[in-house]
């Protein structure tokens, strides 16, 4: 049936209106395994997971049938909720890997989220290999040029640090505290870069880098591990540079004062006195001065 519903996808023409044997096809398909999914015996439907994740991520993209953008949805969203046997999570993990590849930036935006679901329902019986695959592509997102990927892949990094071990922190505060060594040149108000794509380049480097301290700090509200001082300091740091990087510090900031408020008088404890001279602006609510 999945080789079908391709067959007569290639038949459609662009000018067709009304459903068509390709639409047709797609949501029985789709009906078919929404309702295995749920209500059959799941061993008949999940051993052909892997082999319909592209066919579902295309079926997602037809904006203009939404029954049919729907049970697509459904299906993808279910599929990565569920608990796999060790070698099936392992191949739908390298299917949902390969939709990343993908050169439509909106595809992948939806992959991410579904990517760190998999790792956290299945994060006992994925390989360690495959995990720290899944870790740090979805990492290498926080530089893609549209900020809608970078947000989806920061928003999935912070749930996968909360499952993370400390070497894996250890490597995440290192690699993206390397990002931020090196400064934006001032430009005054209103003027030119003297070299706009270098200029470009160097800000989608250090949004990168605040993205991934801040997937850090936000994955540990209620605690203060040893390292956060240290990267609360470098965030602060960047609250000069331009947007984004200046509205992801500010939303950072704004986030750990809302979690730490009730504990702040032991929480402080952990910083030293340099450091909270430093983020003694950051950490003071804005209505103190109204």
């Amino acid at each position: 049936m999945t080789h079908r519903v391709q067959a007569w996808k290639a038949d459609v023409e662009p000018s067709t209106v009304g459903p068509t044997n390709f639409s047709r096809g797609s949501k029985t398909l789709l009906s078919f395994f929404y309702v295995g999914f749920r209500f059959g015996p799941r061993r008949l439907t999940l051993d052909h997971a892997p082999n319909i994740l592209q066919l579902l991520s295309e079926l997602q993209e037809h904006h203009d049938d939404d029954e049919l953008c729907r049970l697509a949805s459904s299906n993808l969203e279910f599929l990565s909720q569920v608990l796999y046997t060790a070698n099936l999570s392992e191949s739908v993990g390298t299917k949902l890997l390969a939709l990343l590849d993908s050169s439509m930036w909106h595809v992948v935006n939806k992959a991410l989220p579904l990517l760190c679901t998999l790792t956290f329902a299945n994060r006992f019986t994925l390989s360690r290999e495959i995990r720290a695959r899944i870790l740090d592509t979805t990492a290498l997102f926080l530089e893609h040029d549209q900020i809608e990927v970078r947000q989806a892949a920061s928003s999935s990094l912070t749930n996968m640090v909360k499952c993370a071990s400390g070497h894996v922190i250890y490597d995440i505060n290192t690699r993206f505290s390397a990002k931020l060594l090196r400064r934006l040149p001032r430009v005054r108000y209103g003027r030119v870069p003297k070299d706009p794509q270098s200029y470009s380049k160097l800000v989608l480097t250090r949004h990168a880098g605040v993205l991934g301290l801040s997937c850090l700090v936000l994955a540990f509200p209620y605690t203060i591990p040893e390292w956060m001082p240290a990267v609360l300091v470098q965030l602060a740091e960047c609250i000069d540079d331009p947007n984004p990087i200046q509205s992801t510090v500010q939303r950072t900031f704004a986030e750990f004062r809302r979690t730490h408020m009730d504990t702040w008088h032991e929480d402080r404890k952990r910083f030293s006195t340099n450091q909270l001279d430093i983020l003694t602006d950051m950490l003071v609510s804005p209505c103190y001065y109204a």
